[in-house]
């Protein structure tokens, strides 16, 4: 019997400022790994994103980024067998590894549909918040921006999000935050806005409704709309209080899509494409669990 394991995968939503085109999302990726100095996104802490191989066919590139510990060469190191620090002789930290040396390594497979602009990536070594902050990272080294501009990144939420952080108490603010698409939505108010933004040459947008003083903030047709935009192009964030007062926040950003199966180890590669593509042509079509 073949050994089987299971893969649990999540998707990442990247967006480029217009003109969009699979092209240009395949530029993105080259131009990362073309940079004479590799680019490495910060995780969190010491742990980096940077990417490690990919290959393409058709509209679609699969690889691997690599998650490792940055050592930073300049800093103190210790000899725990003599008890002190590896220091010269005027006292300054003797560099014992080189720039962009590090331990811990794992790999983060991943497949990109450059058509639907989205990353499919593998969960096992990374959380999806760790994935979304080490892309924002590289996306957002100067090399990358002065050729693309802003780049967007926003994890695909479960089908839910929505109803779930609106289910907080008592709400007293909405924040919601998102870059303009460059797709279709699902629905003719949601177009309706993005068409007046678009009129306005918008970008992005930032929008914070608040409640007055011991009120229930009342979510009307267009916010609705306007948080279903932001949980698959950036964020939206609703607080409030619970009955003892206490403070209450929740994020579209807490609830990732994920989707899993148990696939054959020498079929792993088939098997994630399978995944891929189901959900991103969900995802094309409309918001999981639309049934589009």
């Amino acid at each position: 019997m073949a050994k089987k394991k299971k893969l649990t995968v999540a998707v990442a939503n990247v967006t480029l400022e217009p003109p969009h085109s699979p092209e240009r999302y395949f530029q993105l990726i080259e131009a990362v790994i073309s940079k004479e100095k590799p680019i490495a996104g910060k995780i969190g802490g010491d742990s980096r994103l940077m990417l490690d191989y990919y290959a393409s066919h058709d509209a679609v590139v699969s690889g691997a980024f690599a998650r490792f510990t940055y050592i930073d060469p300049g800093s103190p190191w210790w000899d725990s067998r003599n008890r002190k620090a590896i220091l010269n002789e005027k006292g300054q930290p003797v560099p014992q590894v080189r720039e962009g040396i590090g331990p811990n390594l794992k790999q983060v497979n991943f497949i990109f549909m450059l058509d639907g602009h989205r990353v499919v990536f593998d969960v096992r070594n990374i959380s999806p918040g760790g994935f979304l902050k080490g892309l924002m990272g590289i996306f957002s080294d100067p090399f990358i921006a002065n050729e693309f501009g802003p780049v967007n990144v926003t994890i695909e939420p479960e089908h839910d999000a929505i109803d779930k952080i609106l289910a907080v108490p008592n709400k007293r603010k909405i924040y919601i935050k998102f870059s303009m698409p460059n797709g279709d939505v699902p629905s003719l108010l949601e177009e309706d806005i993005l068409r007046r933004y678009r009129e306005m040459d918008l970008g992005s947008t930032e929008q914070t409704y608040t409640a007055l003083s011991g009120m229930d903030l009342k979510v009307d047709k267009e916010i609705d709309a306007k948080m279903k935009i932001a949980s698959q192009n950036g964020f939206a964030t609703v607080s409030g209080r619970d009955e003892s007062h206490k403070r209450v926040v929740m994020s579209t950003k807490d609830y990732p899509l994920k989707a899993s199966k148990y696939v054959d180890v020498g079929t792993y590669w088939n098997a994630f494409g399978e995944l891929a593509n189901s959900l991103v042509s969900r995802l094309k079509g409309g918001r999981p669990g639309d049934g589009k």
